[in-house]
C-alpha cells in the first residue's frame, strides 16, 4: 500500500456504502406498464477513507456514473444506505440533506454540457454560494476571484461566457464551481476524458494538488486505467452493476485475482513491445442489466466459469491485505496459470 494511502487509512473512513441498489423501473406496451427493472448497481458495498482517491473502472455501461451520482444523492438509491461521517444521509429530512449536501459535489464528465451557456463565469462559480453562503455582492465576486486564481483561471475571466474557453479551462471553471463550498468529497465523474491528451496531465495534475491543498477525498471514476493508475490510491473495478474486485492499485495493477480485471488489465497499452503483455480476448455475450440470471455476473465470458459460478453469486471477501474480489475460481485461476504457459491470464 502507498505512502497516501497508509496516511487516509490511519485517519478513518469518510463514506462507507453499504448494499447500495439502483434500479430503474422500464416501462413496455401502449399502456407503459412497468415489466422489468434495469440493474444499473446491483447490491454494491465500500468503503472510502479519508483523503484517499479511490479509482472506479469499468467498461460503458456498467454503472460507474450512476453509482457515484447516487452517493451525492443525485439519484434516490432503490435499496441500502451511505453513511457520510457516522450520519445516514438517505434518512436526513429534506432540509437537512440540503444543508449536508454542501460536503458532497462532482466535476461532470463533459465541461461543455455541464455549464449553462448563458451563464457568465461569475455567475456559474458564484451561483452555489448565493444558494448557500447569503453573501453580499462584493465578498461573492472576491470569493469567485479566489476560486479562479485557485484553479488556474485569471479573475478578469470572471465575466465571460463558457463557449469563450478551450475545454481543459471549461473544466476548471466546474472544478471552481465544485470548490465553492469547501466540500469534503468530491465525484470526479471521468473529468478527463472530454479532453485532449496533453490537456488530461494539467487537469490530473490540478486536482492532485487541489486535494493536498483543501484535504479533498475524490471518488475518480474513469474508464482509462491508465490514468487512474497515476491518480488512484485503491481501485475497483465495476461490471454490470456490481464492484467486483477492490485493491491498492499497486496490487491491484500487480497481482489482480478477478478474471475480468486481468482482462481489463492486458487491454493497457505500454510503450516498449517488447514488454507487452498476452491480450486476453473475452469470448460470450454480455448478459444484460435487466436479467443476468443466477450466479456471477461474469460467468457468460468468463474462461474459469464452473457449475457453482454459474448457480451461486460469489461474495465479495477480503483475499488479504485489503485486497477484495468477487470469485470462486481465484486458488484454481493461480494453478492454472502455473501449469500452462498458454493459460490466458500469462505474459508471453
Amino acid at each position: 500500500m502507498s505512502v497516501e494511502a497508509e496516511t487516509a487509512l490511519a485517519s478513518g473512513t469518510l463514506i462507507r456504502v453499504e448494499h447500495l441498489k439502483k434500479w430503474f423501473p422500464v416501462k413496455e406496451g401502449f399502456a407503459h406498464m412497468q415489466t422489468q427493472f434495469l440493474k444499473a448497481v446491483d447490491d454494491v458495498s465500500f468503503d472510502i477513507i479519508r483523503g484517499e482517491t479511490l479509482g472506479l473502472v469499468g467498461e460503458s455501461g456498467c454503472g460507474k456514473t450512476t453509482l457515484g451520482r447516487v452517493i451525492i444523492c443525485l439519484e434516490k438509491a432503490t435499496e441500502g444506505k451511505v453513511v457520510f461521517e457516522n450520519t445516514d444521509i438517505f434518512n436526513l429530512p429534506p432540509k437537512e440533506l440540503r444543508s449536508f449536501r454542501q460536503n458532497m459535489q462532482i466535476v461532470f464528465q463533459d465541461p461543455h454540457d455541464s455549464l449553462n451557456p448563458r451563464m457568465k463565469v461569475e455567475e456559474i462559480v458564484g451561483e452555489p454560494l448565493e444558494i448557500y453562503g447569503k453573501m453580499k455582492r462584493a465578498e461573492l465576486r472576491k470569493r469567485v476571484s479566489e476560486l479562479l486564481d485557485v484553479v488556474g483561471l485569471s479573475p478578469s475571466h470572471a465575466r465571460r461566457f463558457p463557449h469563450e474557453f478551450s475545454g481543459g479551462q471549461r473544466q476548471r471553471i466546474g472544478v471552481a464551481r465544485a470548490l465553492a463550498l469547501n466540500p469534503k468529497f468530491i465525484v470526479c465523474d471521468e473529468p478527463v476524458s472530454a479532453l485532449d491528451v496533453s490537456i488530461q496531465s494539467q487537469t490530473i495534475n490540478l486536482l492532485e494538488d487541489l486535494q493536498e491543498e483543501f484535504e479533498l477525498t475524490y471518488l475518480f471514476i474513469s474508464h482509462d486505467l491508465s490514468v487512474v493508475k497515476h491518480i488512484s490510491d485503491r481501485v475497483a473495478v465495476m461490471y454490470l452493476g456490481k464492484v467486483v474486485e477492490l485493491a491498492d492499485k499497486e496490487d491491484l495493477y500487480r497481482n489482480a485475482y478477478h478474471p475480468y480485471t486481468k482482462a481489463l488489465l492486458s487491454a493497457v497499452p505500454v510503450p516498449n513491445p517488447r514488454l507487452e503483455k498476452k491480450r486476453i480476448i473475452l469470448e460470450g455475450s454480455v448478459p444484460s442489466p435487466m436479467d443476468r440470471g443466477p450466479g456471477c455476473c461474469f460467468s457468460s465470458r468468463c474462461w474459469l466459469a464452473q457449475d457453482i459460478c454459474r448457480q451461486e453469486e460469489p461474495p465479495f471477501e477480503d483475499c488479504g491485505s485489503g485486497h477484495f474480489a468477487a470469485c470462486f475460481m481465484i486458488e484454481k485461476e493461480e494453478a492454472a496459470c502455473t501449469l500452462n504457459p498458454d493459460w490466458p491470464g500469462n505474459k508471453e
